[in-house]
């Protein structure tokens, strides 16, 4: 019985567990545009990658590439002096999410440093990834921005 136990939280681990549900609208193609919070400006393609050159101690920097899927995936870094027990990328309309339980949320492990959230709705969607001590968000990242038409 332990055995099913452990083997059924290391699938939720992989997998990531979350509230994001599959039947949401997924139909379409158009092309989710990204853009860093703060930034006059809204593209199909990343504009946090060139934002954020300075170095990283004990914060987390979020970057996002949306896709033609109603997708956007997404890839961190973490500074060097930076240990995570795992991650949470949370999805708000309101900028800055924080991990409530309120709000949709995406579970990660700690060796992972990219993962695509897909199916999302359409609209302008807030998003961060937190890092985890002790099940608790210790540290968030910038926020990105993405919308989805």
């Amino acid at each position: 019985m332990q055995t099913y136990f452990i083997a059924g939280c290391a699938v939720l681990l992989l997998l990531g567990a979350g509230c994001a549900t599959s039947n949401e609208d997924s139909t379409g193609g158009t092309t989710p545009a990204v853009k860093q919070a703060g930034s006059d400006t809204t593209s199909a393609e990343s504009d946090t990658e060139a934002a954020n050159d300075a170095p990283l101690n004990d914060e987390i920097r979020l970057t996002a590439t949306p896709t033609n899927d109603y997708s956007v995936s997404f890839a961190w870094e973490i500074g060097e002096d930076a240990e995570y027990d795992g991650f949470i990328i949370v999805r708000s309309l309101e900028p800055n999410p924080e991990h409530s339980g309120k709000n949709y949320w995406f579970r990660q492990h700690p060796s992972r440093r990219s993962v695509t959230w897909t199916p999302l709705p359409k609209g302008e969607w807030n998003f961060r990834i937190c890092g985890l001590i002790n099940n608790e968000c210790a540290a968030y990242s910038n926020n990105v921005t993405a919308t989805i038409e």
